[in-house]
């Protein structure tokens, strides 16, 4: 992936704000109470099947998990001055290119590369801070501009800005709606990949 797809650090009292009142979120499969191994009658671990993986999906498999078709093409695009403070000019152009035409995508950030960063909006389980985002981006993608005020942040707009992309603090996630495959790429791939989504490391087609 090019480098204008990793993504930069929130320099803000937004540090401040998450390390006081917030709800942890829960992203981690191990934290959530599943059993790494269901033993068979011989005391093996059972591979698959329900009982023995995390929730969610047809026979206890993750919702997301590894795509079985061919991801679009995805871009990720910032603009703005990119200053180290925090400004409501920072625009986020998301590009979906979709040979197949039908599916419409959602987009999840987490910024995973700076000490308590925010991941209010990265589509996984949990709410931080009163937000459990998950960008709506349409056919084709769309275009996100950033604020400084948590209550702003929805479909459109994002805490995060363009000097945490910049910085490489950004990991991002892709989710086809239809079909529940995504892809990730960015800081920290291991965030989604690893997660209950189950996502697929992003190479551009």
């Amino acid at each position: 992936m090019s480098q204008r797809n990793r993504v930069p650090s929130l320099l803000l009292p937004l540090v401040a704000l998450v390390a006081s009142a917030c709800d942890i979120e829960t992203d981690d499969v191990d934290a959530l109470g599943f059993d790494a191994c269901v033993a068979d009658d011989a005391g093996n671990c059972a591979e698959g099947g329900a009982g023995g993986e995390p929730a969610g999906g047809a026979g206890g498999e993750p919702v997301g998990g590894t795509p079985t078709t061919a991801p679009p093409v995805i871009d990720v695009i910032w603009e703005g001055n990119g200053g180290p403070m925090a400004n409501d000019v920072d625009t986020l152009t998301v590009a979906i290119d979709d040979a197949v035409g039908n599916y419409t995508y959602r987009l999840g950030m987490a910024q995973t590369g700076a000490t308590n960063g925010w991941n209010g909006e990265d589509c996984l389980p949990g709410v931080l801070n009163g937000k459990d985002v998950c960008h709506d981006v349409g056919s084709e993608g769309e275009v996100l501009s950033s604020t400084s005020k948590l209550a702003e942040v929805d479909d459109e707009r994002t805490l995060l800005f363009k000097a945490s992309h910049d910085a490489g603090e950004i990991t991002y996630v892709v989710i086809r709606v239809e079909t529940d495959e995504c892809w990730t790429f960015g800081d920290d791939p291991s965030w989604y990949t690893d997660s209950l989504l189950g996502c697929a490391p992003y190479d551009s087609p």
